[in-house]
């Protein structure tokens, strides 16, 4: 063993009747002199079980613990050994002092160390006192100074004895009964206490006034006030400069409540400083005095004028920790106030007086920076001493912490409780709408939407009484203008946002990201661009702020910008799994098919997303690459069996891609029957419109196959079916919007549905009466005919008129008037009338799907105009979910804040804290020159002395007494 105190020494015999614990006891001494201390360490344990008080195997089972670094475990059986016997080692004391050491407990181990001196050295003299009453029985002294050290023992009753010996050899000296009397007194029998010290008073002059003092000390503690008094004062006459009279006189006062007179004497007491240990309870005593007002910067303050006297420093050690502490609280420096504040509680025995104070002012610090168990625990540690404002912050963490365990019901009780204690606080009403929030987003389903609308607008109560209680505070309009944009109620968040920006002390990115969202919501996109631009400033890496100005940007036509926006969000957010959808998306808008299709193809798991499979399906049905889209709808159905929207779109698919197939009329006859034959499956979902194709759709297709397989008069009543659904589908969509523009008063309409344009391009009305005109020419029925091709004539464009549909008008007026069909065909040859002219891009897009009969008449229709994603701004779900108690702000009640029934009370130097130079003696400049110091000295040395106002006030006082 290397070091010196884990070596084996002689273990002391004492009788040990259990054999099972000696055997096991001899094993395990043996075992640790082979250095197998694990299994010696077992065999101590087993000793121990069989027998408590073996000290000899818990003083070798703590050693073997310190072997091992354990040394709380080692700390703890040599505390519990020397509990058992004081007396067992000498060296338990220096073991218990290296365990602290080795733990970083410095100031432990010192007090350990030091106990074991005074404990060695008490016990040395005490030895020697002894033989020397042995030798000489009669010897007087020897009994009084044995007897004092009984005393420092607390072995009242043999110091008694001592005592008695020493009376009966000297009646007449009064150190017996004065001894006695300290006996009597520590035992709490003041009275016998306070007629020994009369006793030694009348037996000797010459301990007269310390006789005295100690009546006057026994008076006190046995609350004989008035008797003090007199006693004190009896001193005071014979000495007015005596500082441990004064010390008691002020004591007395402060017993008393009287805390002006109380410090005047301590006071008195440092200023005539002819007792080290009475000035230095003297300081220790105003110091208190200040901590109990709350005026911490006056308790300082008395504290570093221990500096220039000659007190015990470390007597007021701890009163100087702690003003420390609580001064950097005051400063908002929480973490250095609480590491101050954890030395106490690691280092030093902290008393009834200052354990619930140091508790109270950690947890506070560890409120404001939101650890709140921690919190909790320092408050529980002292639960029940706390004064009103240390149980408000309780019931607040208690809340917090139950609401963040899901505890919904009671984290609100503890909000309750908190409120009835301060019902002019916010807070609890903060707290409170976050956790029915929380709630909301944990426990309510999404699709239960009228119970999550419930308990947001219970929330938003909540918080509505909290502003009325502070409307102040700018973190309460934020999250209620968050609460308000979830429930749709954009234009009122809107102003709670402005409120915020205007009441925060510091611009918040949040504040503006928000704002901007919701002006982006309601379609203000210049503001939405402005307020999403200030929260990228604030915050360099908002990603979210990034995509929705994309989107802005998008929205108004500035796809550059929209596209670095996308590029920055991405870079942000490279592992994010919305990145390529958002990409893909933006693509999409901006024609970009090709690239689109390549970011919807590297989602992770794209297989198995039917969401984003949708998409790039439509991409490529944009991009003509109708396999690899039936492709996709063929994944989805295989995803979702139960998704009727997507076989419907992929029955209408097929069906004209077998249709496109077949160069030759005869082949092209084929498919047309095939492709008929397959539309005829969509009857299944007759009632029903595709993500792609409408109802109107599979009905106009069917009229187009039969058009070709010449059944003419049943296109002709498709045609005119399919325009009848499709005037309906547009019908029920400009009703939707209107209704959608009437709940915004500040949404501008982005577009119009115009009379003669159907929104998803499958045909137009120009086409669908060049249809139907061109079933009827087949049908010979040329009146009609006529009459369709004038509807058309009047309301194209004049711009879009061509002279081949007047050729074609004029062609058929003279046929009809001369009733000679035989050269009708042969004029519409030379006339070649292509509608399609009139719309260059379908003509581009959609020539594959041209189809003819005969060569002469020609159908038209293109493939239904692809909806992109929707890159309008929506509400960010993410700010809803970050509603949670704890974004309340960290204020709990500060404690050195007293309240009464007239408001708060502050000190005079608390209020202007933030002016004033509070820094440590610890950590005074050391550049100052001696001329300086000496100086500064002597200024603070004129402080400690009394001023005529106080010496005034003094003299009165002793003219009443």
């Amino acid at each position: 063993m290397k070091d010196n105190y884990y070596t084996l020494q002689k273990i002391p015999k004492q009788p040990i009747l259990n054999k099972a614990a000696i055997e096991f006891f001899q094993k395990g001494k043996q075992l640790f002199k082979e250095n197998n201390i694990e299994e010696a360490l077992k065999c101590f344990n087993e000793a121990l079980k069989e027998d408590q008080m073996m000290l000899e195997s818990q003083y070798l089972l703590g050693v073997c613990f310190l072997s091992f670094n354990q040394y709380s475990k080692a700390i703890e059986q040599f505390c519990d050994l020397l509990e058992k016997n004081e007396n067992f080692k000498k060296n338990v004391f220096l073991l218990i002092a290296i365990a602290y050491k080795k733990t970083n407990e410095i100031n432990a181990a010192i007090q350990i160390v030091k106990f074991f001196f005074i404990y060695l050295n008490i016990n040395i003299i005490y030895k020697q006192l002894g033989k020397a009453i042995m030798q000489y029985p009669q010897y007087y002294d020897a009994y009084i100074y044995r007897g004092k050290l009984q005393v420092k023992m607390k072995r009242f009753e043999k110091a008694i004895q001592d005592f008695d010996i020493a009376i009966h050899l000297n009646p007449q000296c009064g150190l017996g009964y004065m001894g006695k009397g300290d006996c009597l007194r520590f035992s709490g029998q003041f009275s016998s206490a306070i007629n020994l010290y009369t006793q030694a008073l009348e037996k000797e002059e010459i301990i007269g006034q310390v006789a005295i003092l100690k009546r006057a000390i026994t008076y006190i503690e046995a609350k004989q006030y008035d008797n003090a008094k007199q006693d004190l004062q009896i001193i005071l006459n014979q000495d007015n400069k005596n500082s441990e009279a004064y010390y008691f006189k002020g004591l007395l006062y402060y017993t008393q409540n009287n805390l002006n007179d109380a410090i005047l004497c301590f006071e008195q007491a440092i200023k005539h400083n002819n007792s080290r240990k009475a000035v230095t309870k003297a300081l220790y005593q105003i110091a208190k005095i200040k901590i109990e007002l709350r005026d911490f910067y006056q308790a300082f303050h008395t504290i570093t004028r221990a500096e220039f006297l000659d007190v015990d420093k470390k007597a007021l050690e701890k009163f100087r920790i702690f003003t420390d502490g609580v001064t950097f609280l005051m400063k908002r420096k929480y973490q250095e106030g609480i590491e101050n504040l954890s030395k106490l509680v690691k280092g030093y025995n902290l008393g009834d007086f200052l354990k619930p104070l140091v508790y109270t002012y950690r947890s506070y610090g560890y409120f404001c920076l939101g650890k709140h168990q921690k919190a909790l625990l320092d408050l529980q540690t002292v639960e029940n001493k706390l004064e009103k404002c240390s149980n408000y912050n309780k019931y607040i963490c208690e809340g917090i912490l139950s609401a963040q365990n899901n505890q919904f019901e009671q984290a609100m009780n503890f909000f309750n409780k908190a409120n009835k204690l301060f019902s002019q606080k916010m807070e609890p009403f903060f707290y409170k709408a976050m956790t029915l929030v929380r709630f909301t987003n944990k426990l309510i389903p999404k699709t239960d939407e009228q119970k999550r609308i419930q308990y947001k607008q219970n929330a938003l109560k909540n918080l509505d009484k909290g502003i009325e209680l502070n409307d102040q505070n700018a973190n309460i309009y934020f999250h209620r203008g968050v609460l308000r944009f979830s429930l749709n109620q954009i234009n009122d968040s809107i102003q709670d946002f402005d409120k915020a920006i205007e009441k925060s002390e510091d611009n918040n990115a949040k504040h503006y990201y928000a704002r901007g969202l919701a002006y982006a919501c309601i379609n203000c996109k210049k503001q939405a661009i402005n307020d999403l631009s200030i929260a990228i400033n604030l915050d360099q890496n908002y990603s979210n702020a990034y995509l929705n100005r994309a989107k802005c940007f998008h929205l108004i036509g500035d796809r550059n910008s929209a596209f670095v926006d996308l590029q920055k969000f991405v870079n942000i957010k490279p592992q994010d799994p919305d990145i390529h959808l958002w990409a893909g998306n933006l693509l999409f808008n901006i024609g970009a098919y090709e690239d689109a299709i390549k970011a919807y193809s590297h989602v992770n798991n794209i297989s198995k997303n039917c969401d984003i499979l949708l998409l790039r399906a439509k991409c490529y049905m944009v991009f003509k690459e109708l396999n690899s889209a039936l492709e996709d709808m063929e994944k989805i159905i295989e995803l979702n069996q139960e998704n009727l929207d997507i076989r419907f779109d992929q029955v209408c698919l097929m069906s004209l891609k077998i249709a496109s197939q077949g160069s030759q009329e005869i082949e092209q006859i084929s498919f047309f029957e095939q492709a008929l034959e397959k539309i005829q499956q969509s009857k299944q979902f007759e009632k029903r419109s595709g993500a792609f194709f409408k109802r109107s759709d599979s009905l106009f297709f069917k009229g187009f196959y039969k058009f070709h397989l010449r059944d003419y008069e049943g296109a002709l009543r498709k045609f005119k079916k399919s325009f009848e659904f499709k005037n309906q589908e547009c019908k029920l969509k400009e009703q939707n919007l209107c209704e959608l523009l009437e709940d915004d008063d500040e949404a501008v309409h982005i577009s119009e549905l115009e009379e003669y344009e159907f929104q998803n391009k499958t045909y137009n009305i120009y086409e669908y009466y060049y249809n139907c005109a061109s079933c009827l020419i087949m049908m010979e029925k040329y009146q009609e005919a006529f009459k369709y091709l004038i509807q058309l004539q009047e309301i194209l464009p004049e711009e879009e008129k061509v002279k081949c549909l007047e050729g074609l008008l004029l062609v058929l007026n003279d046929e009809i008037e001369n009733k000679n069909t035989n050269n009708i065909f042969q004029k519409l040859l030379l006339n070649r009338i292509k509608i399609l002219q009139f719309y260059y891009i379908i003509q581009q897009l959609f020539i594959f799907f041209k189809n003819f009969l005969y060569k002469q008449v020609t159908l038209y229709f293109c493939l239904p105009k692809v909806e992109a994603p929707s890159m309008i701004p929506f509400f960010d779900e993410n700010l809803l979910q970050q509603l949670q108690p704890t974004v309340v702000e960290n204020k709990p009640e500060a404690p050195w804040i007293r309240k009464t029934s007239e408001g708060i009370i502050f000190t005079d130097n608390v209020q202007h804290f933030e002016d004033l130079d509070l820094k440590t003696e610890t950590k005074r400049e050391s550049d100052e020159g001696k001329n300086d110091q000496v100086i500064e000295k002597n200024k603070l040395k004129d402080i400690l002395k009394l001023d005529e106002d106080i010496e005034k006030k003094l003299a009165k006082l002793n003219r009443k007494i």
